[in-house]
């Protein structure tokens, strides 16, 4: 399993939030993460990081 650093997560939510809103198929295709990853971390990410 593949651990991220947390500048990497933040940095990957970010771009999926508001003010951005790159669409999670474009980040799944440009950093090999599947869609339902993204949108867990998303999920995870708007919750405890108050993005």
């Amino acid at each position: 399993m593949t651990i991220y650093s947390k500048e990497f997560k933040y940095t990957i939510i970010k771009r999926m939030m508001p003010l951005n809103n790159e669409s999670v198929g474009a980040i799944s295709r440009e950093t090999g993460l599947s869609e339902g990853t993204l949108h867990s971390c998303k999920k995870r990410g708007h919750r405890s990081n108050g993005l």
